[in-house]
């Protein structure tokens, strides 16, 4: 008598349990029914007859039979391709692949058979397997060109076209170019390490390099047009304020001898020429080689004698005075520019500045100790908003770019 009792999905009769299926609703029932059935065709039946894909995935991830695993597979990926006749909407399956754990599926085939750009394209970001991406390449998926250009493996790249036996003329093409384009890429990756890597070096190298080679490096990252890189903006600012440091102190070193030198005049006039030539590096051949009475050689109404040297260096500390304090009066206006946003003004006014400080004797260059700091701040502020002008333009294009895009699913009147 408990028999007739019985629901029909426990009937003998595996006929009869695949019958009873179609009237089920309750995920446990089905659910049961998958794990312990003892008909595959009634846990097929069950496995086809729950279309909830978190409810599938979960299947999914449980099952321990590898056909049945399968079968769920299959059915899990045709529901989230949108070519199942149950299919959620196009917004549900979209967030199912944003929020979950999908990236372990292998998604090649539902990018293979969907007909939702949206989903062929948010399935092809968590696919990153070169076999799978060259299948998707080879089918009539939607981002088939995509798939292809994703594959960032040179040497699978290379193996492909050395077994091109089961490629059309067009796919070979297109692996040839996309290839060589990486091996570039690849070089321009590996020289800016080494750039990056050189810049380090020589901000900690000691005794300090020369100038020159600083300005080489920099030649050979502008010449690549390298985007900006921290590591090496850091390097440089460390490199320039030791060489700065190191100016000034051979600055100041040559003026306290230019001093001593004019002392030493009166006194001793073989031992202050001497002095003066090393400190101010004036060019001596005309002395050195001039016929003269006099055991130095200096004619009394030459521009090297003491009093037009001392004059000399005077009028070039005096005018270097007076460019470092209109410097300074540029500097305030550059940091009210940078605090009011006016980028441009500050822009200008920083040409300004250096125009000014290139005016500036050699004899003089120990002044710039006292505008160093703000000006190597104010320097770093402005490739700082360069950056982010920069940044936000290329977000900017982008956004448009995808708006754009969109527009295909909006479905509006050619008008």
């Amino acid at each position: 008598m408990f028999s007739f009792l019985k629901p029909r999905w426990q009937h003998k009769d595996p006929l009869i349990r695949i019958e009873a299926i179609k009237e089920i609703e309750d995920y446990a029932i089905l659910t049961n029914i998958i794990r312990q059935d003892l008909d595959k065709d009634v846990q097929i039946a069950a496995i086809y007859k729950v279309t909830d894909i978190s409810k599938l995935f979960g299947l999914y991830q449980t099952q321990a039979n590898q056909s049945l695993k399968a079968i769920i597979l299959n059915n899990l990926l045709d529901l989230l391709g949108g070519v199942h006749a149950k299919s959620p909407d196009l917004a549900t399956r979209l967030e199912y692949l944003n929020n979950a754990n999908y990236q372990k599926l292998p998604l090649a085939a539902m990018l293979i058979n969907t007909k939702d750009q949206a989903i062929a394209d948010l399935g092809l970001a968590y696919i990153n397997n070169p076999d799978d991406l060259l299948k998707i390449s080879q089918s009539n998926s939607l981002v088939k060109d995509n798939a292809l250009n994703k594959i960032n493996d040179i040497s699978f790249l290379e193996q492909v076209l050395k077994n091109n036996a089961n490629y059309d003329k067009k796919t070979l093409r297109f692996i040839k170019t996309h290839l060589q384009n990486l091996k570039v890429s690849t070089q321009k990756s590996t020289l800016k390490l080494q750039l990056i890597e050189e810049f380090t070096l020589l901000a900690i190298r000691s005794p300090l390099a020369p100038l020159n080679q600083f300005s080489a490096l920099e030649n050979n990252w502008k010449q690549e047009n390298f985007e900006l890189s921290l590591e090496k903006e850091n390097a440089a600012d460390a490199y320039l304020a030791r060489f700065n440091e190191k100016q000034a102190l051979d600055i100041t070193q040559k003026k306290e001898a230019a001093e001593l030198a004019l002392k030493l005049i009166a006194a001793d006039e073989i031992q202050a020429k001497a002095a003066i030539l090393s400190a101010l590096k004036l060019k001596s051949d005309s002395i050195l080689n001039s016929k003269s009475d006099s055991k130095l050689g200096l004619k009394s109404d030459s521009s090297l004698n003491s009093t037009g040297i001392q004059e000399t260096i005077e009028q070039d500390l005096a005018q270097s005075a007076n460019i470092i304090t209109e410097t300074k009066k540029l500097i305030d206006q550059i940091q009210a520019a940078l605090e009011d946003g006016e980028k441009h003004k500050a822009e200008l006014l920083w040409a300004d500045a250096q125009s000014l400080i290139g005016k500036i004797k050699n004899n003089a260059k120990f002044m710039l100790q006292e505008i160093n700091q703000p000006m190597s701040s104010i320097k770093h502020r402005l490739n700082e908003l360069n950056s982010l002008e920069n940044w936000s333009s290329n977000q900017s294009r982008e956004q448009l770019c995808i708006e754009a895009e969109n527009l295909n699913n909006e479905n509006l009147p050619p008008d």
